[in-house]
């Protein structure tokens, strides 16, 4: 007879913080952005994955307003230490927009 696994759950380490997996902080960031209004319709758009702290967003969003948002919406959940935004800017038509880093 199978025992199915038990639901992974955030664990507290020794200072007290909680270490939460990866599948959970990608949940996690994925149902504020789509509770967010200005990213309904963008979500198909956008891809998380999570490793020791840090939250990668890749993807396309039509505005660097967007990716600003983005970042500030995703950059308190618990267990993220740093938001990697490699989301790119893409007009309508599907040219690349980039800043000059001057």
């Amino acid at each position: 007879m199978l025992i199915p696994d038990k639901p992974k759950r955030s664990v507290p380490d020794i200072r007290g913080a909680v270490h939460r997996g990866a599948e959970e902080v990608v949940e996690s960031a994925s149902c504020r952005l789509k509770r967010h209004f200005m990213f309904q319709g963008h979500m198909d758009t956008l891809n998380l994955s999570y490793q020791t702290g840090t939250l990668l967003v890749t993807g396309e969003l039509p505005s660097f307003y967007l990716k600003q948002v983005l970042q500030t919406a995703l950059r308190d959940l618990p267990g993220v230490d740093r938001v990697d935004n490699r989301v790119a800017v893409v007009t309508a038509n599907g040219s690349a927009n980039s800043r000059s880093r001057d």
